[in-house]
Protein backbone atom coordinates (compact mmCIF):
# COMPACT_ATOMS: atom_id res chain seq x y z
CA UNK A 1 0.00 0.00 0.00
CA UNK A 2 1.35 3.86 -0.95
CA UNK A 3 0.21 6.96 0.87
CA UNK A 4 0.86 9.97 -1.32
CA UNK A 5 1.09 13.41 0.42
CA UNK A 6 0.12 15.91 -2.47
CA UNK A 7 3.45 18.26 -1.96
CA UNK A 8 6.69 17.87 -2.57
CA UNK A 9 9.26 16.04 -0.12
CA UNK A 10 11.83 19.48 -1.03
CA UNK A 11 10.77 22.47 -2.04
CA UNK A 12 12.19 23.42 -5.26
CA UNK A 13 13.25 27.37 -5.86
CA UNK A 14 15.43 28.29 -8.44
CA UNK A 15 16.96 31.18 -8.34
CA UNK A 16 16.99 32.87 -12.00
CA UNK A 17 15.44 31.04 -15.36
CA UNK A 18 17.47 29.40 -17.72
CA UNK A 19 15.26 28.21 -20.20
CA UNK A 20 18.12 26.16 -22.07
CA UNK A 21 19.15 24.16 -18.56
CA UNK A 22 15.55 23.56 -18.60
CA UNK A 23 15.15 21.92 -21.94
CA UNK A 24 18.42 19.72 -20.78
CA UNK A 25 16.65 18.71 -17.78
CA UNK A 26 14.20 17.13 -19.96
CA UNK A 27 16.46 14.16 -20.16
CA UNK A 28 16.54 13.55 -16.97
CA UNK A 29 12.86 14.07 -16.18
CA UNK A 30 12.48 11.39 -19.07
CA UNK A 31 15.49 10.22 -20.89
CA UNK A 32 16.64 6.79 -21.19
CA UNK A 33 18.92 6.75 -17.62
CA UNK A 34 16.47 9.52 -16.80
CA UNK A 35 13.70 9.84 -13.73
CA UNK A 36 11.12 7.70 -15.51
CA UNK A 37 13.53 5.07 -16.60
CA UNK A 38 14.71 4.18 -13.28
CA UNK A 39 11.09 4.29 -11.48
CA UNK A 40 9.72 1.91 -14.02
CA UNK A 41 12.75 -0.29 -14.26
CA UNK A 42 12.62 -0.76 -10.50
CA UNK A 43 8.85 -1.13 -10.45
CA UNK A 44 8.74 -3.59 -13.16
CA UNK A 45 11.49 -5.73 -11.50
CA UNK A 46 9.31 -5.82 -8.45
CA UNK A 47 6.93 -8.25 -10.14
CA UNK A 48 9.14 -10.80 -10.98
CA UNK A 49 10.85 -11.06 -7.32
CA UNK A 50 9.57 -13.61 -5.23
CA UNK A 51 10.69 -12.50 -1.87
CA UNK A 52 8.50 -10.03 -0.11
CA UNK A 53 11.34 -7.64 1.25
CA UNK A 54 13.42 -7.22 -1.68
CA UNK A 55 9.78 -6.81 -3.31
CA UNK A 56 9.28 -4.06 -0.80
CA UNK A 57 12.43 -2.59 -1.45
CA UNK A 58 12.16 -1.95 -5.01
CA UNK A 59 8.95 -0.21 -4.61
CA UNK A 60 10.60 1.87 -2.07
CA UNK A 61 13.30 2.83 -4.59
CA UNK A 62 10.73 3.57 -7.04
CA UNK A 63 8.39 5.83 -5.27
CA UNK A 64 11.90 7.23 -4.67
CA UNK A 65 12.64 7.91 -7.93
CA UNK A 66 8.72 8.89 -8.88
CA UNK A 67 9.44 11.64 -6.30
CA UNK A 68 12.44 12.65 -8.19
CA UNK A 69 10.09 13.09 -11.23
CA UNK A 70 8.30 15.77 -9.36
CA UNK A 71 11.38 17.46 -8.61
CA UNK A 72 12.94 17.62 -11.43
CA UNK A 73 9.23 18.67 -13.50
CA UNK A 74 9.22 21.35 -11.03
CA UNK A 75 12.31 23.26 -11.89
CA UNK A 76 11.85 22.35 -15.38
CA UNK A 77 8.74 24.94 -14.80
CA UNK A 78 10.82 27.18 -13.18
CA UNK A 79 13.64 27.66 -15.33
CA UNK A 80 11.38 27.63 -18.82
CA UNK A 81 8.70 29.99 -16.64
CA UNK A 82 5.98 28.01 -18.10
CA UNK A 83 3.81 25.26 -16.25
CA UNK A 84 3.65 21.89 -18.28
CA UNK A 85 0.37 21.96 -19.39
CA UNK A 86 0.99 18.53 -22.06
CA UNK A 87 0.80 15.06 -20.61
CA UNK A 88 2.55 12.30 -22.26
CA UNK A 89 1.42 9.00 -21.56
CA UNK A 90 4.16 6.49 -20.37
CA UNK A 91 4.61 4.33 -23.32
CA UNK A 92 1.82 6.22 -24.57
CA UNK A 93 -0.77 3.94 -23.25
CA UNK A 94 -3.94 5.31 -21.73
CA UNK A 95 -7.49 4.30 -21.38
CA UNK A 96 -10.72 7.05 -21.10
CA UNK A 97 -9.66 6.87 -17.19
CA UNK A 98 -6.55 7.79 -17.78
CA UNK A 99 -7.31 10.75 -20.00
CA UNK A 100 -10.20 11.83 -17.72
CA UNK A 101 -7.80 11.89 -14.55
CA UNK A 102 -5.33 13.48 -16.77
CA UNK A 103 -7.44 16.38 -17.76
CA UNK A 104 -8.48 16.54 -14.10
CA UNK A 105 -5.14 17.13 -13.19
CA UNK A 106 -4.82 20.34 -15.07
CA UNK A 107 -3.30 19.42 -18.17
CA UNK A 108 -4.52 20.48 -21.51
CA UNK A 109 -3.54 17.89 -23.57
CA UNK A 110 -1.90 14.52 -23.62
CA UNK A 111 0.28 12.78 -25.89
CA UNK A 112 -0.29 9.07 -26.76
CA UNK A 113 1.75 7.05 -29.35
CA UNK A 114 0.60 6.54 -32.75
CA UNK A 115 3.51 6.73 -35.07
CA UNK A 116 2.25 9.62 -37.30
CA UNK A 117 1.26 12.85 -37.72
CA UNK A 118 -2.15 14.24 -35.51
CA UNK A 119 -5.01 15.69 -37.32
CA UNK A 120 -7.76 17.84 -36.68
CA UNK A 121 -10.07 15.41 -35.48
CA UNK A 122 -7.61 14.23 -32.59
CA UNK A 123 -9.00 13.81 -29.09
CA UNK A 124 -6.52 16.57 -27.10
CA UNK A 125 -5.71 13.58 -24.97
CA UNK A 126 -4.80 11.38 -26.79
CA UNK A 127 -2.61 13.55 -29.59
CA UNK A 128 -1.03 11.02 -31.79
CA UNK A 129 3.20 11.63 -31.45
CA UNK A 130 5.99 10.21 -33.63
CA UNK A 131 8.96 7.68 -32.07
CA UNK A 132 12.37 9.29 -32.54
CA UNK A 133 14.58 6.53 -33.00
CA UNK A 134 18.30 6.01 -32.46
CA UNK A 135 18.49 4.90 -36.29
CA UNK A 136 16.82 8.27 -37.46
CA UNK A 137 19.10 10.69 -39.03
CA UNK A 138 18.93 14.13 -39.11
CA UNK A 139 17.48 14.66 -42.59
CA UNK A 140 15.03 11.76 -41.59
CA UNK A 141 14.32 13.47 -38.68
CA UNK A 142 13.93 17.12 -41.06
CA UNK A 143 11.32 14.82 -42.96
CA UNK A 144 9.51 13.89 -40.36
CA UNK A 145 8.87 17.33 -39.44
CA UNK A 146 7.96 18.35 -42.61
CA UNK A 147 5.41 15.47 -42.51
CA UNK A 148 7.62 13.37 -45.47
CA UNK A 149 6.54 9.86 -45.80
CA UNK A 150 4.87 10.19 -41.95
CA UNK A 151 1.34 8.76 -41.52
CA UNK A 152 -1.46 10.83 -40.39
CA UNK A 153 -2.97 9.12 -37.54
CA UNK A 154 -6.51 7.73 -37.84
CA UNK A 155 -9.71 8.75 -35.92
CA UNK A 156 -9.45 4.93 -34.33
CA UNK A 157 -7.19 2.88 -32.89
CA UNK A 158 -5.35 0.96 -34.79
CA UNK A 159 -6.10 -3.16 -34.49
CA UNK A 160 -1.91 -3.65 -33.20
CA UNK A 161 -2.93 -1.16 -30.46
CA UNK A 162 -6.42 -2.77 -29.71
CA UNK A 163 -4.47 -6.13 -29.30
CA UNK A 164 -1.65 -4.77 -27.00
CA UNK A 165 -4.23 -3.12 -24.85
CA UNK A 166 -6.22 -6.32 -24.53
CA UNK A 167 -2.75 -8.18 -23.86
CA UNK A 168 -1.90 -5.52 -20.97
CA UNK A 169 -5.07 -5.88 -19.63
CA UNK A 170 -4.52 -9.59 -19.20
CA UNK A 171 -1.11 -9.52 -17.77
CA UNK A 172 -2.11 -6.78 -15.07
CA UNK A 173 -4.92 -9.08 -14.58
CA UNK A 174 -3.20 -12.45 -14.17
CA UNK A 175 -0.49 -10.12 -11.79
CA UNK A 176 -3.56 -9.16 -9.72
CA UNK A 177 -4.76 -12.73 -9.57
CA UNK A 178 -1.00 -14.17 -8.59
CA UNK A 179 -0.90 -11.36 -5.70
CA UNK A 180 -4.17 -12.74 -4.62
CA UNK A 181 -3.27 -16.30 -4.85
CA UNK A 182 0.01 -15.59 -3.09
CA UNK A 183 1.28 -17.95 -6.60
Amino acid sequence: MFFHRKELMYDVKVQGADPRFGEMLLEQFGGATGELSAALTYWTQSFHVEDPAIRDMLHDIALEEFSHLEMVGRMIEQHTEAAVASFAYPHGYSSAWIRRVVAEAGYTSACAVKNAMSHTGDDRFAIARLMLEATHTRDHFLGMLSGEGVPVAGSRDRWKTRGWRIARRGLAAGHRLRARTGR
